[in-house]
């Protein structure tokens, strides 16, 4: 009579289902993605709330995100350092006419959330009231140092349009300095900058403690035809969503989820946002999210007019000239991942 040995069929047993369950384990390993956020402002409030809520691993994926400033996450993206960034149409037009394409593959914002403001001091003493027009308003920068969030930024290119609708001349009327938006409050206190032109939170911020006076806001209709604008894009290399369909698809339905949040369970996202702006006062959070949350896209669709809008904006800020060759516009985007 054969013996049976209870350990040996024990161990048997052990090794029979750990082949038999290793394949689902493998098969269910998160792929991998990196991003570059331009920077730590609630304009990329749907990342944020991604990456809090865990969005993108209940979609099989894993995303590293850093910061990167300004156009340099464009940079990143064409020189193979990170898979995606998110940028404005403008950046995404003046690229393309110059032989740096990109493709927008979902868009996140269609309109700015920025908004231009004087240390209080400062516009008291240019004249300031409530109420003036806008061409007033924007003659009291003259002469002004602003902190953007890095030059050719679409925050900088706002100020330049907003500067040149004054009839003030950017580049030699204007000291930008470029800061992170940390710094910028401090440097308003200290005296060190006169105003800032930023995404919110951080000119909500200034205006709440009384250190500064709102000079122009998109979010509120100061320029009302910069409504709608593609202003912020998720995008990537040319081909890389054609060997990566998966990548692509799993990053733009964390995104959708994201922005489902954002929209109809807005006490959900400001929960959290406070773990990621946990140094900002609740009340400045809650009224910068809502300027913010006014600008979030609902259909995450990239909207042609829109990119043609971006290229005729810079036109008229000086930062592009109209000579340039604005390439098909259908080779900037796709609407495949959003569908």
């Amino acid at each position: 009579m054969m013996r049976v040995d209870p350990a040996h069929d024990l161990a048997m047993l052990v090794l029979a289902t750990c082949f038999s369950v290793a394949p689902a384990a493998w098969a269910q390993a998160p792929e991998e993605t990196t991003l570059a956020v331009p920077a730590f402002s609630l304009t990329f409030s749907s990342s944020f709330v991604a990456e809090e809520l865990r969005l993108w691993e209940k979609e099989g994926l894993k995303v590293t995100i850093s910061t990167v400033p300004g156009v340099a996450g464009a940079n990143a993206v064409l020189a193979g350092s990170v898979d995606f960034t998110l940028t404005s149409a403008a950046t995404l037009v003046r690229g393309g006419t110059r032989g740096q394409q990109l493709l927008a593959i979902a868009q996140l914002m269609d309109r700015a959330p920025t908004e231009i403001v004087l240390r209080k001091d400062v516009a008291e003493k240019a004249g300031f009231t409530p109420g003036l027009p806008i061409a007033k308003r924007a003659q009291m920068l003259r002469g002004k140092r602003i902190a953007v969030d890095s030059v050719n930024s679409i925050n900088h290119i706002i100020l330049k349009y907003v500067a040149r609708k004054a009839g003030i001349d950017p580049e030699k009327d204007l000291t930008v300095t470029p800061m992170q938006p940390p710094n910028m409050i401090a440097a308003l206190k200290s005296g060190a900058i006169d105003g800032l032109s930023m995404s919110v939170p951080w000119p909500v911020m200034a205006t709440r403690e009384g250190i500064a006076l709102t000079l122009v806001s998109i979010p509120r209709g100061d320029i009302p035809e910069m409504t709608p604008f593609a202003f912020i894009l998720l995008v990537t290399r040319p081909g890389f969503c054609d060997t990566k369909a998966s990548v692509c698809r799993k990053l733009v339905a964390g995104y959708r989820q994201a922005l489902g949040v954002i929209h109809d369970k807005p006490a959900e996202a400001t929960g959290a946002l406070r773990k990621k702006f946990d140094k900002i006062d609740p009340a400045v959070l809650a009224e910068a999210f809502e300027l913010a949350r006014a600008a979030a896209s609902r259909t995450l669709r990239v909207n042609e007019a829109g990119i043609k809008r971006a290229f005729d904006f810079q036109v008229d800020a000086g930062a592009m000239s109209a000579d340039e060759k604005l390439p098909p516009l259908a080779g900037f985007y796709t609407n495949k991942f959003v569908q």
